[in-house]
């Protein structure tokens, strides 16, 4: 009967890895490409970058342009124009400006992009405000002052040096923000949020953490409530409002 179960679970591992290696021989290695953009501006920009797939890093720079670089990679499972499909995208990128309002990524119902994952690096003007949406893949937006808002299906958000207000939306992922100067309403599904204000600034703490505990370096002066799971209450005597929520993961904010 031993000598039966070792026959058969010979003969399964076998069986998967030969499955497994007829799937990898059938599906080929991805086909790659880029593209790269500079579009020219003359005042405060309106950004909005999408992603299905992929992604996305955002940082200031100079004040008249904006610059795009994209990676593209797409599966040929299953699909042998995979690479006609990449260079139509090279050729012909999900960009479009209207004067200060620049999209990039949108596709809609495009056949092009079944399958294909596309992240972003983009410098724009410090004063940009910014709306970014990823469905997988991380973001990092860096040294912006206008408003920003963020949402990703799975995946981190981390946020530096901010002024103006934030908000942020994590499905699946941590969220960390850095040199907050404005208000915060940031959300994680599953995942802990980290906040650091800067320059020890005032404010106001509304936090609900479902699985996970609230923690703050500072000491609220004015305190509503005040438990493991849910804390509300007023820090170096109030300022920006930090409304911050997780169902699963904890809190933090410094």
């Amino acid at each position: 009967m031993k000598a039966v179960r070792l026959l058969t679970q010979i003969l399964v591992c076998a069986l998967t890895v030969l499955v497994t290696a007829a799937c990898d021989l059938y599906a080929g290695a991805p086909v790659e490409g880029r593209f790269e953009r500079t579009l020219s501006v003359t005042g405060p920009v309106e950004l909005d970058v999408r992603t299905g797939s992929g992604g996305i890093r955002i940082e200031s720079g100079p004040v008249n342009t904006v610059h795009v670089v994209a990676r593209i990679r797409a599966s040929d499972w299953f699909d042998d124009d995979a690479a006609r499909r990449v260079k139509d995208i090279e050729e012909h990128p999900p960009i479009t400006q209207e004067g200060q309002a620049i999209r990039i990524g949108p596709t809609g119902a495009d056949d092009r992009y079944q399958h294909v994952s596309i992240g972003y690096e983009i410098t724009v003007p410090e004063s940009t405000v910014v709306r970014s949406s990823s469905g997988s893949g991380g973001q990092t937006i860096r040294h912006v002052r206008g408003s920003i808002s963020a949402t990703t299906g799975s995946g981190g958000i981390r946020i530096d040096d901010t002024q103006a207000d934030v908000r942020v939306t994590a499905g699946s992922g941590g969220i960390r923000l850095t040199g907050v100067r404005g208000p915060v309403v940031a959300r994680a599904g599953s995942g802990g949020i980290i906040v650091s204000l800067a320059d020890s600034a005032g404010f106001e703490l509304d936090a609900t953490a479902g699985s996970g505990g609230i923690a703050t370096s500072a000491h609220l002066t004015s305190t509503a409530t005040n438990s493991r799971h849910r804390v509300h209450g007023i820090v170096r005597g109030g300022g920006p409002r930090l409304e911050l929520s997780t169902g699963s993961g904890g809190i933090l904010v410094e």
